[in-house]
C-alpha cells in the first residue's frame, strides 16, 4: 500500500511536473502573440502614418503646384492687361490727332494737305504771294531794284505766329487753290522782321536752299563742277569771270533806278 501511495504521488509529481510546463509554453506562447500583435499593430500604425503623410504632403505639392499655375495666370493677365492698356492708349492718342487735325482742317475751310509738313516747322509754315512792284515801293533795301517789271514776291512764314490771322487756310495752302496772292499789308501783318533774298531772273538752274541756322547777313554760292560743288565768290559765273568795272551806261542806269 506504501508502495501504491508514493507511485501515486510519484505520479501525481509526474502530472504536476507535465502541468506546470505545459504551463509555460502557454505562457510563452500568449507572450509571443502579443508581441507579435504589438508590432504588427505598431508596424500598421506606422504604415497609416505614413500613407497619412504622404498623402498630406502629396496634397501639399498639388496645391501648390495650383498656387503657382494660378499665379502664373494672373501674371499673364496682368501681362495682357498692360499690353491692352497700352493699345488702347495708342488708340486713343491717335484718335484725338485724328480729330484734331479734321478740326483743325475744318476751321481753315479746307481738306487739302499743307505746303510743309511738320518736318519743315524750323523753316516754313505757310506761303503766299505779293506784287514785286507793291514790295520794292514799300521797302528800300539799298541794291538797285526796276520798278517796271513786273511779278510777285515769295512770302514764306518761319512759324504759325507769323501768320496773317485772317488768312491762314491760303497760306498754309489747305484750301486747296496752291499760292495765293495777298495784300503787302495783310501779307506782313504778323511779321516782326523780313528778310529778303534776291534772286536774278536768269535762266541759270539756281536752287536756293533755306538752312536752319543762327542768322548769317551773308548768301554763300556753290558751283557745280563735275559731280560736286566749289564755293564760288558772289560775281562768279558760267564763263569763270568776276565782277567787272561796270560801263558807263550801266552806271547811268543804276543811277537812275536809285532816284526813283
Amino acid at each position: 500500500m506504501i508502495r501504491r501511495r508514493n507511485l501515486n504521488i510519484d505520479s501525481g509529481g509526474v502530472q504536476l511536473r507535465k502541468s506546470s510546463s505545459g504551463s509555460r509554453k502557454s505562457s510563452v506562447r500568449t507572450l509571443v502573440l502579443c508581441l507579435i500583435s504589438f508590432y504588427l499593430g505598431l508596424a500598421s500604425t506606422t504604415l497609416l502614418s505614413s500613407s497619412s503623410s504622404s498623402a498630406s504632403a502629396k496634397n501639399d505639392i498639388e496645391q501648390i503646384t495650383k498656387d503657382n499655375e494660378h499665379a502664373k495666370e494672373i501674371m499673364l493677365i496682368k501681362r495682357e492687361f498692360v499690353m491692352m492698356q497700352k493699345d488702347f492708349e495708342k488708340k486713343i492718342a491717335k484718335a484725338k490727332k485724328s480729330v484734331n487735325s479734321a478740326a483743325a482742317s475744318s476751321s481753315l475751310g479746307g481738306d487739302a494737305s499743307p505746303f510743309f509738313d511738320r518736318s519743315l516747322k524750323n523753316l516754313a509754315h505757310g506761303m503766299s504771294k505779293v506784287s514785286r512792284l507793291d514790295f520794292v515801293t514799300q521797302f528800300d533795301f539799298g541794291s538797285p531794284t526796276d520798278k517796271s517789271k513786273g511779278g510777285d514776291v515769295i512770302m514764306l512764314y518761319n512759324n504759325d505766329k507769323s501768320i496773317p490771322t485772317s488768312k491762314t487756310d491760303i497760306v498754309l495752302g489747305t484750301n486747296g487753290k496752291g499760292v495765293e496772292s495777298l495784300p503787302l499789308s495783310e501779307s506782313t501783318k504778323n511779321c516782326d522782321w523780313i528778310n529778303v533774298v534776291t534772286i536774278p531772273p536768269k535762266n541759270d538752274r539756281v536752287c536756293t536752299a533755306l538752312l536752319p541756322n543762327t542768322d548769317d547777313w551773308h548768301i554763300r554760292r556753290w558751283k557745280r563742277e563735275g559731280d560736286s560743288f566749289r564755293s564760288v565768290n558772289r560775281g562768279q559765273t558760267d564763263r569763270g569771270r568776276t565782277f567787272r568795272v561796270p560801263t558807263e551806261g550801266t552806271i547811268k542806269q543804276h543811277w537812275g533806278m536809285l532816284e526813283t
